[in-house]
């Protein structure tokens, strides 16, 4: 072998084993695609299928290292949660259409307050406290979204239902959400949401809303309704009245006290509004 080849045939193993070096630690080095939620209270399940139990919720911002995929499901991960996610959700919500809430005039009814206890549940709450609480939480996540939100009652306290509509009549208003809870004690085990309407051309309203809520919950769905209740009938503005679950019956009244499920209820809601106005 000539002096040329033998210092040739050193340099091309030695440039091999750098070029393979190389090529392995680029592919060590690769991140991990990222994914970053772009709605709140996204479910993630502890398995690739609907079947599977919800082992936590994905706020808004959130972002998520994609560990593994299958056609129909991500599996996410990050310091605080790891699960599984339909990856429809995720493509409805970046293809979703622009916000419609923002600039919207919500009036937010907390049914009951004050001496007026409303329902009283399986362990002696009362229906006032939970209408209460739902509207905080609604009038929170609808201000995010860059609503304006008036309410009706902002503590405790006794309001006629002719005040409550002649606020939302005064106003700008492009809803008016009265928020109730049921109860039915003879039959504890009765389950479900409804929601009702006065005028005709609001029953959409009350339907978008009914089935979004009962979408998100996975409470019983028992129609949207035709009734002749004050706050709704003495209403010109787009008015509907929501019957968000018994309180009579002890598992319904235990669950509805949970910020998860409060959270759960806010999300039908605004997503039923959404619908509405993309619908106008």
């Amino acid at each position: 072998m000539s002096n040329k080849k033998q210092i040739l045939l050193p340099l091309v193993i030695l440039l091999l084993f750098f070029t393979t070096g190389a090529s392995t630690l680029d592919k060590s080095r690769k991140t991990a695609e990222r994914l970053t939620i772009s709605k709140d209270n996204i479910h993630l399940r502890k398995g690739p299928a609907s079947s599977f139990e919800i082992v936590g919720f994905a706020d808004k911002g959130a972002t998520f290292a994609i560990v593994s995929e299958t056609k129909e499901w991500y599996k996410l991960t990050n310091d605080r949660l790891t699960g599984f996610v339909l990856k429809d959700i995720i493509k409805y919500e970046e293809k979703k259409t622009p916000n419609t809430i923002k600039n919207k005039t919500i009036v937010i009814d907390a049914g009951h307050g004050g001496r007026d206890t409303g329902a009283i549940g399986a362990s002696g709450t009362y229906e006032k406290h939970f209408t209460y609480k739902t509207m905080k939480k609604l009038k929170q996540e609808l201000m995010v979204l860059g609503a304006e939100v008036i309410v009706t009652r902002s503590e405790n306290e006794f309001i006629s239902l002719a005040s409550r509509t002649s606020l939302s009549n005064i106003k700008q208003t492009d809803a008016f959400i009265s928020i109730h809870y049921n109860s039915f004690p003879k039959m504890p085990t009765v389950t479900g949401i409804s929601a009702y309407y006065y005028h005709d051309q609001y029953q959409k309203l009350a339907r978008f809303i009914l089935e979004e809520v009962s979408k998100e919950t996975g409470a019983r769905n028992r129609g949207s309704k035709y009734a002749d209740y004050q706050v709704i009938r003495q209403s010109f503005k787009p008015a509907v009245l929501l019957e968000l679950g018994f309180i009579s019956n002890p598992q319904q009244e235990q669950l509805l006290q949970t910020d998860a499920y409060q959270k759960k209820i806010v999300k039908g809601i605004v997503n039923g509004l959404d619908h509405y106005f993309g619908n106008l």
